[in-house]
């Protein structure tokens, strides 16, 4: 006879690894902004590739006055931050910022190799971001 274990739990992969009771659901609000863990992550991690923390409203709707190259740019990182979020949590590979940041710079480096003018609408992007946050 053999028994099937399915690995399913309703909880939040990171929570649940903290011990947190009751763990949170897993919900798309949660696992990219609420989480205690994704959370501190986040913020690290914008504050290394923007200068800045993003608040919830710019991390699922990227909301500046800025041009479409630099839209496209943004939206590059932002996707590819929570490709790296979503795919630590499929792994049920715990979350930090040196994690993130390291897999994010690999797959941007990735990128870069095929665009180099992405790297440098980065950069720029990063600087007129800081800039219009401040002004």
């Amino acid at each position: 006879m053999i028994f099937i274990r399915h690995n399913y739990d309703a909880g939040c992969t990171f929570c649940n690894s903290l011990n947190l009771r009751p763990v949170p659901q897993e919900t798309v609000g949660h696992i990219f902004w609420d989480c205690i863990r994704t959370n501190n992550a986040l913020k690290e991690v914008s504050r290394y590739f923007l200068g800045f923390e993003i608040n919830k409203k710019e991390w699922f709707y990227f909301d500046f006055n800025i041009t479409k190259n630099e839209r496209y740019v943004i939206g590059i990182l932002l996707s590819i931050i929570k490709y790296v979020m979503w795919s630590c949590k499929l792994r049920k590979k715990l979350i930090n910022t040196v994690l993130v940041t390291g897999e994010v710079n690999f797959h941007l480096e990735y990128i870069f190799m095929t665009n180099r003018t992405i790297k440098t609408q980065l950069n720029i992007l990063r600087q007129n971001l800081i800039d219009k946050r401040r002004g």
